[in-house]
This record gives C-alpha cells, sequence and structure tokens, in this order.
C-alpha cells in the first residue's frame, strides 16, 4: 500500500512529510509488534496517540477519543471569563 503512494505521490510530483507522518494501530493486535512502516526512504514512527482536530485519538482494541483536554480548556476559558466579569 505504501508502494502505491509513494508511486502516485512520484507521479503527481508531490513529497510525503515523513517527519509529521506516525502510525496508531487499533483493533485486537493494537500492542502486538509489527515490521516497520517505510516511507520514501525513511521508518514511520508508532505511537499510542495522536492528537487530530484538537481531539486526542486513542490506541486500543477499539477505536476510542479522550477529550478530557478539550474539556480542561474549556474550563479554563469559561473560568477566565468568570473572573475577568465578562458577560457570555
Amino acid at each position: 500500500m505504501f508502494a502505491i503512494c509513494e508511486q502516485f505521490a512520484f507521479d503527481f510530483d508531490m513529497k510525503f512529510n515523513t517527519q509529521k507522518s506516525v502510525v496508531m494501530r487499533v483493533g485486537e493486535r493494537y500492542n502486538v509488534m509489527c515490521a516497520h512502516l517505510m516511507l520514501d526512504g525513511k521508518e514511520i514512527l508508532f505511537v499510542h496517540s495522536i492528537k487530530y482536530l484538537g481531539v486526542h485519538l486513542v490506541a486500543g482494541q477499539c477505536f476510542s477519543c479522550c477529550v478530557n483536554r478539550v474539556k480542561e480548556c474549556n474550563f479554563i476559558k469559561l473560568l477566565m471569563l468568570y473572573i475577568t466579569g465578562i458577560k457570555v
């Protein structure tokens, strides 16, 4: 699959940013080691969580999101509005 993507990118004069590319596994075998993945001759890192559009996606047996940080940020914003006396 990566070879197909690399060929497509080459054909359309595009490049992958391998420094920003990561792999996260989801499913029953999410914690089992697998072969290293290479893209443009560079290894892609395996991670346990990814931040995408402000939501943290977490590796596990089933797809899940962690919204704790979003809740914290919203609470802090509301607290600052309350302290400064701004009416919402």
